[in-house]
């Protein structure tokens, strides 16, 4: 071989690594197409004493399992770990110092070290609660922003957090420094939908509607979409590092804002759950909205690079779920089922 060609070679080589490079550059769309480990789950079945004829959140706190209701009289359902035993009811509304005087947001539940976390909407305080010996105590209050910015709180570091886009302004998000109260960021939305300029910020908010999860160290920010087959990643700047495109049947990318949403396919629903580096979402993919939807239900697994690491195949119609980490277990109800926990084993990641 000649000086030449080596020369080409070389040139060929530096070509090819800086586009492998590029292929992997910080926001750049992403496609999946197979999971590395794909299994099939099959459910305990508990009874309860109680229904749930609302459930809003399913969460852990302090090795109890709990599940808020929404409209109900007592709000909250606890049992005890592993098992599910029930322990009781709990949680009213009012204007007492361990009540509530309005719904709680099902986006501002927090895991705690100690008890677990919720944010009453519209009056937009964050409250620590504590569930020992049947009661359910408010242990902390916090105001942390003006009852206008009422649509989602996820806290990031640094004393910021994000809220979603308002109905009025098109922006995706917000990102503020809650000790200002000022808006530091304004994200726009994504370009997914065709003649999106034309659409304002009430239909893009429905468009665009997803479920976010934050990294338990507060630097990053997931969003899976519901109408959209998509994962997006953010850092603590609410810059994007990650945008996922899952293309694994069945998926549809011929969404139209507008139209009537309860003939879309249904995808990422319920609250994403992080355990260790991984989060675990759940997907319906349902083949439009409405209750009696055909839906075959599995929970994706993702590292906070938007890498693919498992899908988990469930054997139940699935709405909420949690997962905790010292039992090994993944917990979950269906809104249809209103007497009924679906208890899995949480497989090993290999």
């Amino acid at each position: 071989m000649n000086i030449s060609s080596v020369s080409i070679l070389s040139l060929l080589c530096l070509f090819l690594l800086c586009n492998a490079c590029s292929d992997n550059q910080e926001g750049k769309v992403v496609t999946v197409t197979s999971f590395p480990q794909t299994l099939a789950l099959t459910a305990q079945v508990k009874t309860v004493p109680v229904p749930f004829l609302l459930p809003r959140y399913i969460g852990i706190a302090d090795d109890q399992l709990f599940v808020y209701k929404e409209r109900e009289k007592d709000l909250f359902e606890f049992f005890s770990l592993p098992d599910c035993v029930y322990m009781g009811s709990a949680g009213t509304r009012g204007s007492g110092p361990d009540e509530f005087v309005s719904l709680l947001d099902p986006r501002g539940f927090q895991k705690l070290d100690s008890g677990f976390g919720v944010f009453e909407s519209r009056i937009n305080i964050f409250k620590t609660l504590k569930y020992q010996d049947g009661n359910l105590e408010v242990v902390q209050t916090e105001n942390v922003m003006q009852p206008e910015q009422t649509n989602g709180y996820y806290p990031l570091q640094d004393g910021t957090f994000v809220t979603l886009g308002n109905l009025i302004e098109s922006k995706e998000y917000f990102l503020y420094d809650g000790k200002k109260q000022d808006v530091i960021q304004k994200i726009d939305y994504p370009q997914w939908i065709s003649g999106q300029e034309e659409y304002d910020g009430i239909t893009l908010t429905f468009a665009y509607m997803k479920q976010c999860g934050v990294h338990p160290e507060h630097n990053k920010f997931a969003a899976f979409y519901t109408y959209f087959k998509r994962l997006r990643i953010y850092d603590k700047d609410m810059t994007l590092r990650h945008d996922v495109d899952i293309k694994i049947e069945p998926y549809n990318t011929n969404f139209v804002a507008g139209e009537d949403n309860r003939k879309s396919p249904l995808y990422y629903t319920g609250q994403p759950q992080t355990v260790s580096n991984l989060i675990y979402a759940l997907c319906l993919n349902a083949e439009a909205g409405g209750a009696e939807a055909k839906c075959n239900p599995e929970l994706h697994v993702f590292d906070w690079d938007g890498n693919p690491v498992a899908c988990y195949k469930l054997d139940r119609r699935v709405s909420l779920f949690t997962i905790s980490e010292k039992h090994k277990k993944i917990y979950a109800i269906d809104n249809l089922s209103d007497s009924e926990i679906y208890i899995y084993d949480l497989p090993e990641i290999k």
